[in-house]
């Protein structure tokens, strides 16, 4: 599962719309002093039902390049899938949560650099066609469908 359609496919994603995607910026240090740093953004994508009763989240992380264009060279892009459903108009919340799955897009190996590239420039993109909303939180940049 090297692309972004055979992630969505492998979740289940069939009738689900993304709706809010949000960026979380960290950082990881290394070193004998800790001077190697390097961005670790963490984005969050929710897809949900129209009727908002069925939600599939991912988070995808990776280690950034010095240009943060793309993962460091041999770096991983960890990927979680949590899925949730079962609406109660009483609590005003999803209470049936489903075993989560983790996956790594490993970018050590053979053709791994490209694949994770590849990938990242997908995760991107999903930005596009939604609008930034400052006013949900202080600390990550968050988008709404539009």
């Amino acid at each position: 599962m090297h692309t972004l359609a055979e992630l969505l496919r492998y979740a289940g994603i069939t009738s689900h719309k993304r709706t809010l995607l949000s960026i979380r910026q960290h950082t990881t240090n290394w070193g004998r002093s800790g001077r190697g740093v390097r961005h670790k953004p963490r984005y969050t994508v929710w897809y949900d039902t129209e009727d908002n009763n069925d939600r599939i989240v991912f988070t995808f992380e990776a280690v950034l390049n010095l240009k943060r264009t793309a993962p460091e060279k041999l770096a991983d892009i960890d990927i979680q899938i949590s899925h949730y459903s079962g609406w109660d108009p009483v609590k005003r919340r999803l209470t049936v949560t489903h075993p989560e799955r983790y996956l790594k897009v490993d970018g050590m190996v053979e053709g791994g650099g490209e694949k994770t590239k590849a990938l990242w420039q997908e995760i991107i993109a999903l930005t596009e066609g939604m609008e930034r909303d400052d006013k949900l939180s202080s600390y990550e940049i968050t988008f709404l469908a539009a």
